[in-house]
């Protein structure tokens, strides 16, 4: 089904299911017989497949733009106030393990400009500060820093929160606790 998904999503034809299965069947005997995988004889790609630009960016956002994206692995967070960053998405993440020992990640901009609050790839950290306005947020997003208040005027801070909801990985009924995973849709 993902395959028909895809292919129908990118104005291909689709692959019919049972095609799908035996394709897979023979390219997984073969891999267990040590055998090359043959595609049956020359098969010729446009280079435009890898060149589009236009399909370059329907790709992204069907493949990243529309699933849970793997961040990393919970070691990555050893304790609290460990951080880092991901800026392989479209959207820049900080990844935080908060004082509890929960994983938390937002998007890594100040909400008041859009500046980056953590420059640094990893570390460990309480606070991390916008170079901007120096307004500041904690491990789970809140903001908590408001230097010179007065001159922004009245700020309702439950406002700036910047939190992504983390998920569960599961392998079939198995939680795969050790997986950070961020889901932004």
């Amino acid at each position: 089904m993902v395959g028909s998904l895809l292919a129908s999503d990118l104005g291909g034809s689709a692959m019919e299911h049972n095609e799908q299965l035996t394709q897979i069947k023979v390219l997984l005997s073969r891999l267990d017989s040590g055998t090359n995988v043959d595609a049956g004889g020359v098969r010729l790609n446009p280079t435009n497949s890898y060149t589009d630009l236009a399909r370059a960016c329907q790709e992204r956002v069907l493949f990243f733009g529309s699933h849970p994206q793997l961040l990393g692995l919970s070691c990555d967070l050893p304790e609290p106030g460990s951080f880092f960053t991901a800026d392989d998405l479209a959207t820049r993440i900080l990844a935080t393990r908060d004082e509890d020992g929960r994983f938390r990640a937002f998007v890594n901009a100040c909400r008041h400009r859009g500046v980056a609050v953590e420059e640094e790839e990893r570390g460990t950290k309480r606070r991390f500060v916008c170079p901007f306005h120096s307004w500041s947020y904690d491990p789970k997003g809140a903001l908590v820093g408001l230097p010179k208040e007065e001159q922004f005027g009245e700020i309702d801070t439950s406002q700036f929160v910047n939190a992504y909801s983390a998920s569960i990985v599961t392998f079939g009924e198995v939680p795969l606790t050790n997986v950070i995973c961020i889901s932004t849709i």
